[in-house]
């Protein structure tokens, strides 16, 4: 790189795989517009400079501190360079104009105590640390924040966070990404947390999470995602929840909740996307869930619930229908609209239950893409559960379960409504 280069003869192109990029405004141009040159070009005034290591390069070592004392830096972004160690130094938040620091795919080397600066930054608007095997932690305390917060995202996602979540990050009201998913945080949800009305995506997905959610959650009122599943939660299912009108996807899977379903989730007019798999003591009657029009993923697997499928259930759905209602006590028979939407309807799981012997018609049989029920209720099915001679627990066949987080896209966090997959091919429980 030691020659005078600009972006447009630049033998890489428009892309800088790994190092420095300069941003500067051609005369007349916003800083908006401004153009990008790498950091050898000769007689430019650098303003902006963003740090970019994106490609593995086998860097190692510490992050120097020194990286904090060049204070036109805007950006940091170092991906899959394994053999970085030690702790992010406090420097790292000193450039004033520091608005996004991400860290993904580093070694197990690396890790350690978060800098409370960062949370305190003027002008920080992401913070991303992703699937990284080191192990991260909360500062203890952070000062108050003066002014006001502008950080969007913070994203801690399967990065080894451990420790509880701190009432710290509710000061920042302005968050709209709200991602710890696949950690090892413990502890309750703190009440605080109630504050970040702004947050759209909420996800605690795949932690060691206790007690029951805090009524404050109801307030969060632009909330389209939340995903609690995977954690140690209990209590019933929250009434508050009607609160929020936004909610499309629904996840408090594998965790403790008990009774029956609120009535007030009819009130849930945009939910599209429920999954309340493996809670095994949710009971009763699910007709609170008969009125939603925008629903076409319902996961029950493996509860209590009980009484007839409600009639008008996905009635006015227009899309791919997923639904797995297995291990449960239903009774009765699917309801005719279950039969006019079988060509729509791409999972359809209902073994383990005490349906009646033709609950599952011709229809369902010959269009659903993936029927799973037992014999004694398909007589149409030519593959069932309890067909041969093993005992019910021994048969595969009996225990297909969906995995909900790949199935609507949760792997692309707050972006899964455009990785969502209409064929998801679901494998044996065990």
């Amino acid at each position: 790189w030691h020659e005078n280069k600009i972006r447009d003869n630049w033998a890489f192109g428009g892309f800088d795989p790994a190092g420095f990029v300069c941003s500067i405004p051609k005369p007349g141009w916003s800083h908006e517009m401004a153009v990008d040159i790498v950091l050898d070009d000769a007689e430019t005034v650098i303003q902006d400079v963003m740090l970019n290591f994106r490609i593995p390069n086998n860097l190692t070592g510490t992050i120097p501190p020194e990286i904090g004392y060049i204070d036109v830096i805007t950006a940091i972004s170092l991906e899959t360079q394994r053999g970085l160690y030690g702790f992010l130094p406090d420097t790292i938040s000193n450039p004033p104009n520091l608005k996004s620091l991400q860290i993904l795919f580093a070694g197990p080397d690396f890790g350690g105590v978060l800098p409370s600066s960062l949370f305190t930054h003027p002008s920080l608007k992401y913070i991303g640390f992703q699937h990284n095997e080191g192990a991260l932690e909360f500062p203890p305390t952070v000062q108050k924040k003066s002014g006001r917060s502008v950080l969007l995202n913070l994203i801690l996602k399967s990065t080894g966070l451990f420790g509880t979540i701190p009432s710290f990050i509710a000061e920042h009201t302005s968050i709209t990404t709200l991602d710890l998913n696949n950690n090892n945080l413990e502890g309750s949800v703190p009440d605080s947390l109630g504050n970040l009305t702004s947050v759209v995506h909420f996800d605690l997905h795949d932690n060691n999470l206790t007690g029951t959610l805090p009524r404050s959650l109801g307030q969060m009122s632009d909330l389209t995602a939340m995903v609690l599943g995977k954690n140690n939660f209990g209590g019933p299912l929250p009434q508050w929840l009607n609160n929020l009108k936004q909610l499309q996807l629904l996840d408090l899977s594998y965790n403790k909740f008990e009774g029956g379903m609120p009535a007030s989730f009819s009130q849930l007019s945009s939910l599209e996307h429920i999954s309340l798999q493996h809670n095994r003591n949710l009971n009763g009657s699910i007709s609170a869930l008969e009125g939603l029009d925008s629903l076409s993923s319902l996961l029950l697997y493996s509860n209590d619930f009980s009484s007839t499928i409600p009639g008008e259930l996905f009635s006015n759905s227009s899309g791919q229908i997923v639904v797995d209602l297995g291990q449960n006590n239903f009774t009765g028979k699917l309801p005719p609209t279950f039969s006019h939407l079988a060509s729509n309807t791409s999972y359809l799981s209902i073994m383990g239950n005490n349906f009646d012997a033709d609950a599952v018609d011709g229809v369902l049989c010959e269009q659903v893409n993936a029927l799973f029920a037992d014999c004694s209720s398909c007589p149409c099915c030519i593959f069932c559960c309890g067909a041969g001679s093993a005992p019910r627990e021994n048969d595969h066949s009996c225990h297909f379960n969906l995995d909900f987080y790949k199935l609507v896209g949760l792997e692309c966090g707050a972006w899964w409504t455009t990785c969502h997959v209409s064929h998801y091919d679901p494998l044996p429980v065990g």
